[in-house]
């Protein structure tokens, strides 16, 4: 009898001491959705890179509709705009699920983007329509307080019917720094502003303001894991250009430009959307109409881009898509076919394969991750 036990204490003993199985990680991924008619302004979604399993799990329906959404990872908060105001939720990183903290009102006009300071202190939200940017509190509980300041951009380019005012497109915070990055595709420029512990907005007047090619309209831009360089869309001509960066001195002289469509491609196209991979290898930018990403090797010492080529996006309209965080596969968000088209990285070449497609109901419009807990 005793033997007995002192043997089957010895093989739990064992059991317990092995090491236990790994489970593979697990992100929620959130769909910034443009289909009102469903009720479903964010689309909540499991992703297993080691599976390459996407899976949709859920849907928020407490805003109708969402333009652009940003994730804060410390807070465990997602915010989103759309027309009718700025909206917090609490994310519970065990089920994915969505809680409304709250939402205000907006002091814009056409919100387009929204981001969060790099001391998760204050929202920023660029304005289209208004050609405006403004800085929100963040309160204790993640909610969305009162503007602290705002600015509102003046002027216009040679497009008459795109470039007739100022039009903000994106507030990028710089890692590391508390400088903000402004695309204005109205005015061709990207205005650096600096924000302090107050939540104030600054010109940086001895910042040196990215000029972009009169008619390009910079829409995006992307920053390189190394700090050193800044790459912006230009929404329509379809290039984009690589200027040197220092996070003490601005914008420094331009690097180089890009096409990021085939030379023989004549028809109508509005780019879109611009990231790098995470180890700084590859940039890509999307295309509306030519329904392609344009794939560019970084050179690391100088900051050139060597255009390799355009692939198909896999559906219609990519108005966003994002890299995930472990850096192998691409989310697009395609919204006139209604999918999300997940792409694998060949990081011999630079090009993708597709590994998966989830169709939806959402008219996809913007990609954000967090990994599940």
């Amino acid at each position: 009898m005793y033997k007995m036990i002192l043997v089957a204490l010895i093989a739990i003993a064992f059991v317990s001491c092995q090491p236990q199985e790994k489970q593979p990680e697990k992100y929620w991924v959130y769909v910034a959705s443009d289909k009102a008619e469903d009720g479903a302004g964010i689309g909540i979604y499991d992703w297993t890179p080691t599976t390459g399993v996407l899976t949709g799990i859920s849907a928020d329906t407490q805003s109708a509709t969402s333009s652009y959404l940003a994730v804060d990872t410390v807070l465990n908060t997602l915010y989103s705009v759309n027309g009718e105001g700025i909206f917090a939720y609490d994310i519970n990183r065990e089920t994915g699920d969505l809680t409304a903290i709250n939402d205000t009102r907006l002091t814009g006009r056409g919100p387009c983007h929204i981001s969060v300071s790099n001391d998760h202190k204050f929202v920023l939200v660029g304005y289209y329509s208004s050609g405006s940017l403004a800085a929100y509190e963040i309160k204790e509980d993640g909610g969305i307080g009162a503007q602290l300041s705002g600015f509102e951009h003046r002027g216009s380019s040679i497009n008459a019917e795109r470039q007739e005012r100022a039009h903000v497109h994106m507030v990028s915070t710089v890692p590391e720094s508390n400088l903000v990055l402004v695309p204005d595709l109205g005015i061709d420029k990207v205005v650096v502003y600096s924000l302090d512990d107050t939540g104030t907005l600054r010109p940086a007047e001895n910042q040196y303001v990215a000029k972009i090619t009169p008619g390009g309209g910079p829409r995006h831009l992307a920053i390189h894991p190394s700090n050193k360089f800044v790459y912006v869309l230009h929404e329509l001509t379809g290039h984009v250009t690589g200027f040197g960066f220092d996070p003490e001195n601005g914008f420094l002289d331009s690097i180089n430009t890009v096409s990021t469509l085939p030379a023989d491609f004549a028809e109508f196209n509005k780019s879109a959307d611009i990231h790098i991979t995470p180890n700084g290898q590859y940039l890509y930018a999307s295309n509306r109409g030519h329904n392609s990403l344009v794939v560019c090797k970084i050179n690391p010492d100088t900051g050139e881009l060597t255009a390799l080529g355009t692939k198909s996006c896999g559906g219609d309209w990519p108005r966003a898509f994002g890299i995930d965080p472990t850096g192998q596969y691409i989310f697009v968000a395609n919204k006139r076919s209604d999918q999300i088209s997940v792409l694998e990285i060949d990081y011999e070449t630079g090009f993708f394969e597709k590994a998966a497609e989830v169709k939806t109901q959402l008219a996809p419009q913007g990609i954000r991750f967090i990994k599940a807990k």
